[in-house]
């Protein structure tokens, strides 16, 4: 929150005017967090470099203290200390505004469509599994996600509940994949 950047435009202007390469948290390679960053560094002709984290929280301390001048971190991260006024949300990187931060807008709205990262979660089983097996495990994890309890639990970490069948999820992860193996081959560059 001490950051005099205020908007994502403005970070982007300090980035360039800075006389050293500006730092940026990874919580892992080949992360959401870390391709998030790495992409829009790309879109926005800027140059960040990495200082590595085991995960994303403990990365937290270090940019509220300012030792790293950006992170694309997940909400259930981060949320607690926006809310707090300890770190201030530029974007966010998915390509809806967060119902938890109604006022920080999508990182295309911000100018840089093709550095929106979606983090998702999902259950797999080990191949070969007896359909009627999948059937249960789908049949259990939508009965989850629809509870009060869950979604209450997915919404005050900053997620949402978007469940998919597994026809419809396997549909997804190949898209994702091929998705995520572009996107890999513009940083890379």
């Amino acid at each position: 929150a001490s950051s005099p950047a205020k908007t994502v435009k403005e970070f982007v202007e300090m980035a360039r005017k800075s006389p050293t390469t500006l730092q940026y948290a990874n919580g892992g390679n080949g992360t959401p967090q870390q391709i998030g960053n790495e992409l829009f560094a790309h879109e926005a002709g800027i140059k960040l470099d990495p200082v590595m984290y085991k995960g994303a929280p403990p990365s937290v301390p270090d940019l509220i203290n300012g030792l790293t001048a950006l992170a694309v971190l997940p909400s259930s991260v981060t949320y607690p200390q926006v809310k707090g006024g300890k770190l201030r949300a530029l974007a966010n990187m998915s390509s809806n505004r967060s119902p938890q931060l109604p006022d920080v807008p999508t990182i295309a709205e911000a100018g840089y469509p093709g550095s929106t990262v979606l983090s998702w979660y999902g259950l797999s089983a080990p191949a070969g599994t007896p359909p009627e097996v999948i059937r249960v495990l789908a049949t259990a994890m939508q009965q989850a996600c629809a509870t009060p309890e869950v979604k209450q639990r997915l919404v005050s970490a900053g997620g949402e509940e978007a469940f998919l069948g597994t026809a419809d999820f396997s549909t997804f992860l190949a898209k994702d994949a091929r998705n995520w193996a572009e996107v890999v081959k513009v940083i890379a560059k």
